[in-house]
């Protein structure tokens, strides 16, 4: 609902935008519901491959082209470990449905499992931007449109931390001492990074991003419980957070518009301060040209006073800092 006015304003097609979106939220439901493996690759891709096109959606935008391009060369990366991931666990099983490969590899605790359960884990890091595998989190949510990255903070954090509930839960439930460690020290250090660093940042995008990665620690706390009231928690914070962010970049999308109609005005005042201050040196060349036997008149001694008073109002700071503001959040659109 957020981003129908944004990309109408941006001049882009409304059709292609709404299409893309329907598109990874189709993908994002079949990632939540899939208990076999080729269904999940297929909704993985179908989510990943819609974001990508929304990423690089402000085709005049370089920043946006570049961000897609990132998120395109990482998720690749990260589709491939999973397919390597999934060959292992076939391999071991002869099957593809989640919980038949749960079921064989109880009994097969072997290198190749483990390794299996490292590649599919860091897919699902990737999915949910956890450390250290966030490297493309803030650089996608800086040049991406600002609906484009709401979307993406929910609703594909959202549908990993599904994901991930289903197959931990189902294909490793005899490996719950491995995966448990592995998730303490990625949520360990994704709220250790992604709050401290977040507090450096200028752009109010990078730091959203770097909130999203310390958001991704403390929903992992209640995965790694292993109870049923640590997974209730979890989905209870999702929901929570979920409302929050769209929020969030509710207000971001909000306060840029602002700020482009008050740097128009800005730009006005300038401009009229100006042509003032021409018309006001033009009038007193005119008076200070010298007349036989005229003296000054009292008109040119009150545009004299008049030109001082216009550069006292051209030096007033508040309209140039109104141009420092809006360059400082240009970066929120």
């Amino acid at each position: 609902l957020i981003s129908w006015r944004y990309t109408e304003q941006s001049g882009s097609p409304i059709g292609e935008f709404a299409a893309i979106v329907l598109s990874a939220t189709l993908g994002a439901m079949l990632l939540c519901g899939s208990t076999d493996l080729i269904s999940v690759f297929i909704s993985l891709e179908t989510l990943s491959v819609a974001s990508y096109l929304l990423s690089g959606y402000l085709k005049r935008d370089p920043r946006s082209s570049e961000a897609a391009l990132k998120y395109l060369l990482v998720g690749s990366a990260a589709a491939a470990v999973y397919l390597y991931g999934s060959s292992f666990l076939y391999g071991l099983s002869g099957s593809t449905n989640l919980v038949t490969i749960g079921l064989e590899i109880i009994n097969k605790p072997s290198f190749i499992t483990s390794l299996a359960l490292v590649f599919v884990l860091s897919t699902v890091a990737f999915k949910i931007a956890a450390v250290p595998f966030h490297q493309w989190t803030p650089d996608v949510y800086e040049g991406s449109p600002t609906p484009v990255v709401a979307f993406l903070s929910v609703g594909s954090k959202t549908a990993g931390f599904a994901f991930a509930i289903r197959i931990l839960s189902t294909t490793f439930s005899s490996f719950d001492e491995e995966w448990k460690l592995l998730f303490t020290i990625l949520a360990i250090l994704s709220m250790a990074l992604g709050n401290v660093v977040a507090l450096a940042q200028t752009s109010m995008k990078r730091m959203l991003a770097y909130s999203s990665i310390g958001q991704a620690g403390f929903v992992m706390i209640g995965i790694v419980s292993g109870t049923q009231d640590g997974l209730s928690a979890a989905v209870l914070y999702l929901a929570a957070y979920l409302f929050m962010n769209l929020g969030a970049f509710s207000c971001v999308i909000i306060v840029s518009k602002i700020l482009v109609i008050i740097k128009s005005v800005a730009i006005i005042a300038v401009a009229l301060v100006k042509k003032l201050l021409a018309d006001l040196d033009d009038i007193k060349l005119s008076c200070e040209t010298p007349r036989p036997k005229a003296p000054p008149s009292d008109f040119c001694k009150r545009i004299k006073i008049t030109r001082s008073m216009a550069k006292i109002i051209f030096i007033a700071k508040p309209i140039f800092s109104i141009n420092v503001i809006y360059s400082n959040f240009l970066l929120y659109q």
